[in-house]
């Protein structure tokens, strides 16, 4: 990695990367996922920069934790390039299902009558 992209100091991991490369949306995504495993801030312009700041608990591996997040950035850019790719498609199996699961409600409010009259009568 860039000594650039990637500085530690006082425990914190610093990680500068180009929003040219990353969207907001990625990287927010990916710091998202690393809440349960550290201390996360995001900062920058969005615009040029966006830096991501880690600090894990006492003893932990920074390394570690590093590789962790730029996996979790690289499934969350890969999350959006499908979302980008198959909206569409995904959109429209949404639609088709739920006007297959959502029961005309004129026959609905029937059914309920009589569901009502059986009970008036068993009462």
């Amino acid at each position: 990695m860039d000594k650039k992209t990637v500085e530690v100091a006082d425990g914190i991991v610093k990680i500068k990367l180009p929003s040219t490369l990353y969207s907001k949306s990625t990287v927010m995504r990916a710091a998202y996922r690393m809440l349960e495993t550290c201390r996360v801030r995001v900062l920058g312009d969005g615009i040029e920069e966006i830096t991501v700041e880690l600090k894990p608990p006492e003893g932990e591996n920074t390394e570690e934790l590093i590789d962790a997040f730029f996996a979790e950035l690289l499934q969350a850019e890969m999350e959006e390039m499908n979302l980008r790719r198959f909206g569409d498609v995904r959109k429209l199996l949404l639609e088709l299902a739920i006007k297959g699961v959502i029961p005309d409600i004129s026959k609905q409010s029937e059914d309920y009558e009589g569901v009502e009259n059986e009970l008036e009568r068993s009462v």
